[in-house]
């Protein structure tokens, strides 16, 4: 089991889509954040360690000006091992 950090965009009603973020590599921008990278997301051990990424990554967003963290909301789903009856 893990957790993978999601974004989505901030509305009054259910969003329509969810992102997952993941770390940058290979030459991406921003690669100590977690930002939306085409369909990767960096999963974590634990609740705290998700949290401490997400933290980091929003004060490094502010810090630079970015106005994306007042336009997303982020969130954290736990990731669960394939059932043992899984073919």
């Amino acid at each position: 089991m893990g957790y993978i950090v999601m974004s989505a965009p901030l509305r009054k009603e259910a969003p329509e889509w969810f992102a997952p973020l993941s770390y940058g590599k290979d030459g991406e921008i921003a690669p100590d954040q977690l930002l939306r990278r085409g369909g990767r997301a960096t999963m974590f051990e634990t609740p705290a360690a998700a949290n401490a990424a997400i933290r980091a990554t929003l004060a490094k967003a502010r810090a630079d000006g970015d106005k994306w963290p007042d336009k997303y909301g982020i969130y954290l789903l736990t990731v669960e091992d394939a059932p043992s009856n899984y073919k």
